[in-house]
């Protein structure tokens, strides 16, 4: 298995709760295996979708900061706003929507691409897991990409609506993260702890990185709002898909596009489940780490929620509300769960 076994030994602070997963086999490496048992519906849990904030560091991490995951977020999705412009001055008629598009792709791949993966390798270091991720991104924006073509030339055609809806519908969102998180996120330093969430959802840094999405308090509220950001992605991807073949049936007829779309579609679910294992093996670690110590633990609650013990209300367990869930009402200092459970480790040997 690729998290540790029950009674082994917790990762150090910044070391995922896969231990040694960079040398597990490339069968696990892809697609990691459950280290609880699992009923065959949580490979999509969508009852636990939950609809709110979840404000979470990346547990331990001191690669890849609050700060960096907001940078590599304004990074994306500043060019998508950028592509998006291009593709509405100059991409809506049939004699130049291909070349927008392939200049838009020369730009993400020649400019983009290699930075967002430079800063991945050079911060992260799995270049395995880099290397799937930024294959997963390019798809996604290729695919994205045709979409929005498709909206600008197709619209007033087909629909009588101005072209300008295809831009508000395209420029919209990247533009709000984008503001979003330039402006607010780095003016108001509470506002960061937005970021990581947020760069997992929009691709911004390495799928593995789902691992490390604990906090003090919330474990289990961000793996809730991961599902639900995880199932909008997905879901997003294949009403775009659905509304881009009914304006132009060439997305499909045609086979380069189409192959370009299915692939778009097949990295997107795969991302997106992948990172919800990712977070239900995390949850499961920390189950065994309470279990080891004699289930005396009730700082990071993750047991707790794993097996429906946890407060919804709080997505933990026994925390004093006045200090952000840590191990207690008399330890006031927030604690990750990494740190935590070597605390509970050592006890439980002593």
């Amino acid at each position: 298995m690729p998290c540790h076994q029950k009674g082994g030994a917790a990762p150090a602070p910044g070391e995922s709760c896969l231990g040694n997963h960079k040398n597990s086999s490339w069968r696990q490496r892809i697609w990691p295996s459950w280290t609880r048992a699992h009923p065959w519906y949580d490979v999509l849990p969508l009852h636990h979708i939950w609809f709110t904030h979840s404000k979470q560091h990346y547990s331990g991490q001191d690669r890849i900061g609050d700060c960096t995951a907001g940078a590599l977020t304004v990074l994306t999705q500043g060019s998508k706003c950028l592509v998006a412009l291009l593709g509405f001055a100059l991409g809506r008629e049939e004699d130049t929507w291909e070349r927008v598009h392939l200049w838009s792709m020369v730009g993400f791949l020649g400019l983009v691409a290699p930075l967002l993966y430079g800063v991945w390798v050079r911060k992260w270091g799995d270049l395995m897991n880099c290397t799937i991720s930024i294959l997963a991104w390019i798809t996604y924006i290729n695919g994205w990409t045709l979409a929005i073509l498709v909206l600008y030339r197709r619209l007033p055609e087909r629909l009588g609506l101005p072209a300008e809806v295809g831009l508000v519908i395209a420029l919209g969102p990247p533009l709000y993260i984008t503001v979003r998180t330039a402006l607010f996120g780095f003016l108001k330093p509470g506002r960061r702890l937005l970021f990581p969430l947020a760069a997992l959802s929009n691709r911004s840094v390495p799928i593995d990185l789902n691992y490390h999405i604990v906090g003090p308090k919330a474990t289990w509220n961000s793996h809730r709002m991961l599902v639900m950001l995880n199932c909008y992605a997905a879901s997003a991807s294949f009403l775009a898909k659905f509304v881009a073949i009914l304006l132009d049936p060439d997305q499909v007829l045609v086979p380069g596009l189409l192959i370009q779309h299915v692939f778009h579609l097949i990295t997107t679910v795969y991302a997106a489940l992948y990172g919800i294992r990712c977070r239900q093996i995390a949850l499961d670690h920390w189950a065994d780490v309470e279990e080891a110590e004699g289930g005396q633990h009730a700082g990071v609650g993750a047991g707790e929620a794993i097996k429906g013990k946890a407060d919804a209300s709080n997505g933990g367990g026994a925390h004093d509300a006045s200090n952000g869930g840590g191990v207690g009402a008399q330890d006031p200092k927030p604690q990750t769960d990494v740190e935590l459970g070597l605390v509970e480790l050592e006890k439980a040997k002593g």
